[in-house]
């Protein structure tokens, strides 16, 4: 882990879950973001019947929520741990504070939100442009 690394982490707090256990709600105020240390998680929507669509899941060295917090809005999806799971917590508040006050902070979630809207720019790209042959092909050779 590099300096930048270690500056990161030491802005979270650690939290341990257990199997199934929630790491937020749906609709619960966003007041920060996790990234997952070990373990897995869960994020999924409800329909009215309630029956579970999961929309991802993520893994140790994955950040998760952070563009909600920073927005300052309500979590669209729930968050439940696959299988036990430690995560560091980022509190929105504490993290506006160092980005404000640190530009390598700042840096950091500017590459990181980027880096997201890239990947879900080709996500869109692939459901829209390509053929399901392809798109098959694509996740086999991805998997």
């Amino acid at each position: 882990m590099d300096a930048l690394d270690k500056k990161i982490a030491a802005l979270g707090t650690r939290g341990s879950y257990d199997k199934d256990a929630f790491l937020f709600l749906a609709e619960e105020d966003a007041r920060g973001f996790y990234y997952v240390i070990s373990g897995e998680v869960r994020i999924f929507r409800m329909d009215d019947s309630g029956r579970e669509v999961e929309i991802v899941r993520l893994r140790p060295g994955e950040f998760f929520g952070e563009a909600i917090a920073f927005a300052s809005g309500k979590f669209p999806a729930f968050a439940r741990a696959a299988e036990d799971t430690e995560v560091l917590y980022f509190e929105r508040l504490r993290m506006l504070r160092s980005i404000r006050s640190d530009p390598a902070v700042a840096e950091f979630f500017l590459i990181l939100l980027a880096d997201k809207c890239i990947l879900l720019n080709k996500r869109i790209e692939t459901l829209n442009l390509r053929t399901v042959r392809q798109r098959l092909a694509q996740y086999l050779l991805a998997h």
